[in-house]
């Protein structure tokens, strides 16, 4: 179940679902990687490339955080 694009997100992080009722918060990096997965329909290579520049890590640990992001938000039942 796709639930992402249903989220509404907040500028202080806080997600909601609509749907569900469920709300969880979410810190500056993760607000950064949910908006971008959420504009490119689930792209973790997008997502890691755009964290990579804005907050000035390795495309490595970009891309390893995105990956263990994205695990964690389908464990969750958010994607």
């Amino acid at each position: 179940m796709n639930n992402c694009h249903q989220l509404q997100l907040g500028a202080s992080g806080l997600a909601f679902d609509p749907l569900t009722g469920d709300s969880f918060t979410l810190n500056e990096t993760g607000v950064s990687l949910l908006q971008s997965i959420m504009t490119h329909n689930g792209c973790v290579e997008n997502a890691a490339s755009l964290l990579a520049e804005e907050f000035g890590i390795s495309p490595q640990s970009a891309h390893n955080d995105t990956v263990d992001f994205v695990s964690r938000l389908h464990a969750f039942g958010i994607l």
